[in-house]
């Protein structure tokens, strides 16, 4: 009795999704300085985070994406559970929370990473309702702004968390983040058109 009903809750192989591939066939998904902007979210599995490898993935994109004309932002939207901060070696002080919640200007949260290449933005300041921030009328004005700008903002979100549903609502795109095992994230259902590519490390 125990297996079937484990059976009945495991999520299903990314069948419907694109096929793998290493996180460096992903670079070319840029559009390399076409000036449109984008918000693009990685949604890492729960493997991926356990592993620590989804961050340093998040700002190996972001790297190359700014390396093909693109003008980056990351965000880290695992507002329980952030990472993104210790991976790029930027302090935790304010950050997406309190540029939504409670009016820090995006330029005062913004860290620039790679002598200013790209920039990251941090969780920032603990909320209890992630989704609350997701759904926040200057969250959609900030993503707005950006994508009138040009700018491309990759979200790092955690599948399962709480939040990623919301903030999956403002993305044009979606990258899973995801060892080649692993099953699709439960989040990305629904939205698989949205799924440019599946990848992780090599």
């Amino acid at each position: 009795m125990p297996r079937t009903s484990h059976a009945r809750i495991v999520t299903t192989p990314m069948a419907s999704l694109p096929e793998w591939q290493p996180i460096e066939g992903v670079a070319p998904l840029a559009p390399a300085g076409d000036g449109r902007g984008r918000v693009v979210a990685l949604v890492a599995t729960e493997g991926a985070m356990a592993k620590l490898w989804a961050p340093a993935a998040a700002l190996d994109l972001a790297r190359a994406w700014s390396a093909h004309g693109e003008r980056v932002v990351l965000v880290d939207a695992v507002l329980n559970r952030p990472t993104l901060q210790e991976a790029a070696g930027v302090p935790h002080r304010e950050g997406l929370a309190d540029a939504v919640l409670h009016g820090a200007s995006v330029e005062r949260v913004s860290h620039p990473v790679d002598g200013g290449h790209f920039f990251v933005v941090t969780a920032g300041t603990p909320v209890a309702d992630a989704g609350a921030v997701a759904l926040a009328p200057r969250w959609h004005r900030i993503t707005a702004g950006m994508v009138e700008a040009g700018v491309t903002m990759l979200m790092l979100l955690r599948d399962g968390e709480s939040g990623t549903a919301a903030f999956l609502g403002s993305a044009s795109d979606i990258v899973v983040l995801a060892d080649p095992a692993h099953t699709q994230p439960a989040s990305v259902r629904d939205l698989e058109p949205l799924v440019r590519a599946v990848a992780g490390p090599a």
